[in-house]
């Protein structure tokens, strides 16, 4: 983003000047004055100027470098000492339109330019005196013309470097935001993948904040923040875990939720401990604590850390917080969904899910408890709520890794095994043997059926609860194969 004093705005304000000068010129060359050497001399150098102003004005400068100005304030000084030693020489406008060229120097060049253009202003501002054969008295205005140019000049100069520097900064500043909304516009599209929500911050925090890498880090359970996700190579020797007491700048950013720009030098720095020279802490805070820190590595940019940039660095922080809240939270929702309340295995939703990847050899179990109304009635439904309980933990920690147990509804379960084929009914077999060695108020009975390929899940199950009213018709407590 280029700024409102660009070097092109400049040239084309000196060849304003240049043209406005070979004008004032040009009207002035009917007024006698002493020492002209002729119009056609003139009209020469004014047609010089007008060539130049129109170079100036279409020449490509925002491609060229600052210094290619000087060009023009040369030709500036060497125009107008050129048309006063040709054309007469008018003390009245002398010296006004040098501290004219004077604020223009200061105007388009860094400071100190006045300076270093000294000698040439001098020399050319002497230069028409001496060829007309002034008095002493005005060869001497040299001393208060030039050293009120260059005040004019430098003053000017400063000025315009401070308005150059607001506006860079201001420009930066509109870059850093454009960076950090482009970055939480996407963190705040929906998913439900924690893990590439994960990678997505560490990735987004290092375009936001100019960073080669960055890595997230996650409260643990034992209080230490575990490494869930890095961007760039610094971190690639970073520990999996890190103790939090142990680095005094982690323990403020945590607790103060601030952020803290640490540095190698400093004691007991986790800069030095991570073996970078400069850190950047990010605490991720939730209304539920702070979740963890992002904690980002050399920076690209110097300015990077200014005052705007820790801004920028908050905003990007809390926004990676919300984040990671968001998928929590959609964590929560989805296990709520998908978990009987009652028994905390999956309900009957979540075994619908389970139930479309059926795979041949997969077998459905079928269980109802036997008489379970009869100890709602007798016992109350609390003491029956504690009979289901008791066979859902039964049936999870007789299960194999992968296989599967859900509440189907009421006093029915659900067990999904995988590839057990013609053993299933025998595995069904030991867990009713099992439900019955923990003395329950009553027994299960069990239909089984085995997946076939090309069936589809309905059917399998279907069969599943034929073979249970099957086991119920021949006296329960027991377990039957369907066909």
């Amino acid at each position: 983003m280029s700024v409102s004093l660009s070097h092109k705005l400049v040239a084309r304000y000196g060849a304003a000047l240049i043209l406005l000068s070979v004008g004032v010129r040009a009207l002035l060359q009917p007024v006698p004055m002493p020492g002209r050497m002729g119009d056609g001399a003139l009209a020469l150098v004014a047609t010089a100027g007008a060539a130049i102003a129109l170079f100036c004005w279409f020449a490509p400068w925002d491609r060229w470098p600052q210094r290619n100005l000087y060009a023009i304030a040369m030709l500036m000084i060497a125009l107008k000492s050129l048309s006063n030693t040709l054309g007469g020489w008018g003390s009245y406008s002398y010296a006004v339109h040098y501290t004219i060229i004077s604020v223009w120097i200061g105007f388009a060049l860094p400071r100190g330019a006045m300076l270093r253009l000294l000698p040439v202003l001098t020399a050319a501002y002497c230069l028409p005196i001496w060829w007309h054969a002034k008095p002493t008295a005005e060869l001497l205005s040299v001393a208060m013309t030039v050293p009120l140019c260059v005040i004019a000049g430098e003053s000017v100069a400063w000025m315009t470097s401070r308005l150059r520097q607001v506006e860079a900064s201001e420009a930066r500043n509109v870059q850093d935001m454009q960076r950090l909304v482009e970055a939480t516009t996407r963190l705040g599209q929906p998913t439900s993948e924690g893990s590439r929500v994960e990678e997505e911050i560490v990735e987004l925090c290092c375009s936001a904040l100019e960073a080669d890498a960055a890595s997230l880090w996650l409260r643990a359970p034992d209080r230490t923040l575990e490494l869930t996700a890095r961007w760039g190579t610094h971190f690639e020797a970073a520990p999996p875990r890190l103790d939090v007491s142990a680095h005094p700048g982690l323990v403020r950013a945590m607790q103060e939720r601030t952020v803290i720009d640490e540095a190698a030098s400093e004691r007991a720095s986790l800069a030095a401990h991570l073996g970078l020279a400069s850190l950047l802490i990010l605490p991720l805070a939730s209304p539920e604590g702070c979740r963890g820190v992002v904690l980002v590595a050399s920076l690209q940019s110097q300015q990077a850390l200014h005052e705007y940039g820790h801004y920028v660095a908050r905003a990007f922080a809390a926004q990676a917080a919300f984040a990671l809240d968001r998928v929590v939270s959609t964590a929560k929702l989805v296990d709520a969904a998908l978990t009987d309340e009652l028994t905390g295995l999956g309900n009957r939703r979540d075994a619908r899910m389970r139930l479309e990847v059926l795979k041949g050899g997969d077998a459905l179990v079928m269980i109802d408890l036997d008489h379970f109304k009869h100890i709602n009635d007798t016992h109350g439904h609390a003491v029956g709520d504690e009979v289901l309980r008791q066979l859902s933990t039964i049936l999870r920690n007789s299960l194999r890794e992968s296989d599967e147990v859900y509440r189907w509804g009421g006093e029915e379960f659900l067990v999904v095994l995988a590839g057990r084929g013609a053993d299933s009914a025998a595995a069904a077999g030991r867990l009713r043997e099992r439900w019955a060695a923990s003395n329950p108020m009553t027994t299960f009975s069990a239909g089984v059926a085995v997946h076939e390929d090309g069936s589809d899940w309905e059917h399998t199950l279907a069969r599943a609860d034929e073979a249970l009213y099957a086991a119920k018709a021949a006296g329960r407590n027991r377990v039957e194969l369907a066909d």
